[in-house]
């Protein structure tokens, strides 16, 4: 800008140079130097009119994002709103631009006039300048893991009802995706529960002594297994729940070593267990909303195991196997409730301190974290944890659930830019 103005200065002075009548000297020296003035006006010019290309270029692939962040099932109109609003925010409103679909491709056309400040002495009052931005479907392999609030107090507004129907719905739209996106549900109180498909996969079942599970004896968990000795199965009878690990292995995903008991499962006495079992990393879309059709609210909060049992799905290792080593990795921790209850502590300020360490941890490990917090959690405390302020929900409703699980969804569904 300042090339600019000190240009026009120097044409005006010529210009008036040119009309003094102090001798041919002078007009001949004038009109010399107007062509090279006049050059570099024209060459501001072009540079004006290639910023502006970029400039727009740069707003057409950010408007293409927003457009495709409202795919799938949005209308075309839909679309051009949501670019139209990007555009004027990055480039201003002297653009105009056309969203359309190709195939599996959005296509984004945009022209706009650009003025010429010196070309207008030719007769060149602007020049329309075009841009396309493309996007597709990225295509990356996801692993998505639902780490679900299921403790008592998710009765209350229809919350465990509402939470079904979001996270069914979140399902369906990843389905819907065609990727190879895998899904994992974690279920949590204060413990969390191992079907019977979940105990097959620990580590050697020792025979040395038996205990009933479920009413039926069998073969009991040992020190050679990845579960520990019962902790809290005084009558012999183990439903299939599962505590904290020792500190500091509750807020890790360290495998569990059975050379190590610090490491291992501690199994804990659940007779009016209520919560669904611990779903590994799958593309059984139809299983995992089963299991979410039949998630009940039952228990103390602890969102530390929950958390923990996240990383577990991500490690390769049992009980949680199936994870894709080549998969982006996402974590969703939805809860309405502060800390309350842990293997560890009753005191929420010390679960709490647990928890920031457990996601941290899974933050490390590179998994994008997203929190929700449901009418009663810690906002501060859930906002801390997400991988950023825009990846943390705080609703008030049970109601926003499923346009909050939607929102996430479509940002899952990124588009990369291929023009």
């Amino acid at each position: 800008m300042l090339l600019l103005s000190y240009v026009i200065r120097l044409l005006y002075s010529i210009v008036r140079f040119a009309k003094a009548r102090s001798g041919n000297f002078a007009v001949m020296s004038a009109l010399s130097t107007l062509p090279l003035v006049l050059t570099m006006g024209g060459m501001i010019d072009i540079a004006q009119q290639y910023k502006a290309r970029s400039k727009l270029q740069s707003a057409a692939d950010s408007a293409i994002i927003a457009a495709s962040r409202s795919a799938p099932g949005a209308s075309i109109d839909d679309m051009n709103r949501n670019a139209k609003i990007f555009l004027e925010a990055n480039y201003g409103t002297g653009a105009q631009g056309t969203v359309k679909k190709v195939g599996d491709q959005i296509v984004y056309n945009i022209s706009a006039t650009v003025p010429y400040n010196f070309l207008t002495i030719f007769g060149m009052k602007a020049s329309r300048i075009s841009v396309n931005s493309t996007a597709e479907a990225a295509g990356a392999d996801m692993d998505i893991v639902l780490i679900l609030d299921n403790s008592l107090s998710m009765i209350g507004d229809k919350r465990i009802v509402e939470l079904r129907k979001a996270a069914n719905q979140f399902i369906s739209t990843i389905e819907a995706m065609k990727s190879n996106v895998q899904i994992a549900i974690i279920p949590f109180d204060n413990t969390v529960f191992a079907g019977p498909g979940i105990v097959s996969q620990f580590n050697s079942i020792s025979e040395r002594s038996s205990v009933q599970r479920d009413g039926k004896s069998g073969p009991a968990p040992s020190s050679k297994s990845q579960l520990e000795e019962e902790r809290d199965v005084s009558s012999g009878v183990w439903s299939g729940c599962i505590e904290d690990r020792s500190m500091d292995y509750d807020t890790n995903g360290i495998p569990a070593d059975i050379t190590n008991k610090r490491t291992l499962y501690p199994r804990k006495r659940c007779d009016d267990n209520k919560l669904q079992s611990v779903f590994p990393l799958s593309k059984d879309y139809k299983a995992a909303r089963s299991l979410i059709d039949r998630m009940k609210p039952n228990g103390l909060t602890n969102n530390v195991i929950g958390l923990q049992w996240a990383m577990e799905a991500f490690t390769p290792q049992a009980p949680l196997t199936g994870s894709n080593p080549r998969a982006k990795r996402i974590a969703m921790l939805m809860t309405d409730g502060e800390n309350t209850n842990s293997r560890w502590d009753g005191l929420g300020s010390r679960i709490d301190a647990r928890m920031r360490i457990a996601c941290k941890a899974l933050k490390d490990a590179d998994v994008i974290l997203y929190t929700i917090n449901l009418m009663e959690g810690d906002q501060k405390l859930l906002r801390d944890c997400a991988t950023s302020p825009d990846y943390f929900f705080d609703i008030d409703l049970a109601s926003q659930l499923t346009s909050v699980f939607q929102q996430i969804s479509k940002r899952l569904a990124v588009l990369r830019i291929v023009h």
